[in-house]
């Protein structure tokens, strides 16, 4: 069985010859452009949705500090219906700021504390209670991941265009095709079809 060997020939779109036709230029800028905007694009979206999302962490841990709580009740056992997640149990807890307001809220503590415990958890500037910040380890890391997810959404989105733009030319490229055939067929005095 003979081989054949086929000639790869790079670049054709973006050189003269009387095969390439107009539509073939234009995908290959069309190319192009997608490939410099989701570089480009893609970069810019994840500096800034990273930038954006460190900015957010850092803002929430500034805005929120330690408080000293105190249990209201006794915390209930890890078996009853109360229990969470992490071994802990939802308690009840009373606290004054420092403009001396009392507020009461509900916290995660370890089972079975006994009322008046003192416990230690975090509040925002209005005396509300909040998760415990992250980390700037922990910040950084979701930052970075929030930056990679942007920039995979703009390749998506670039990507998904380019698809679009490409079958646009292909079904230009087949109905032209079919038009020069039927073309042809008249000249060779009959139809193909």
């Amino acid at each position: 069985m003979a081989m054949t060997h086929r000639t790869m020939i790079r670049m054709w779109r973006w050189r003269r010859n009387r095969l390439r036709r107009r539509s073939d230029a234009i995908e290959a800028w069309i190319v192009l452009t997608a490939w410099l905007l989701a570089v480009t694009g893609g970069l810019i979206a994840a500096v800034t949705a990273t930038e954006l999302s460190i900015h957010r962490f850092d803002q929430q841990r500034r805005e929120s500090h330690p408080v000293a709580v105190r249990l209201t009740q006794n915390a209930a056992s890890a078996a009853s219906a109360q229990a969470v997640d992490d071994d802990q149990v939802w308690a009840t807890v009373r606290w004054s700021d420092s403009d001396g307001l009392v507020h009461t809220g509900k916290t995660k503590v370890a089972p079975e504390i006994p009322a008046g415990t003192p416990v230690h958890v975090w509040a925002d500037r209005h005396g509300h209670l909040v998760s415990k910040p992250s980390s700037r380890a922990m910040t950084d890391f979701a930052g970075a991941c929030n930056g990679a997810l942007a920039a995979a959404g703009v390749g998506v989105v670039v990507f998904a265009g380019t698809r679009l733009a490409c079958r646009y030319l292909d079904q230009l490229r087949m109905t032209q095709w079919a038009d020069e055939w039927e073309q042809v067929s008249t000249r060779w005095g009959g139809r193909t079809g």
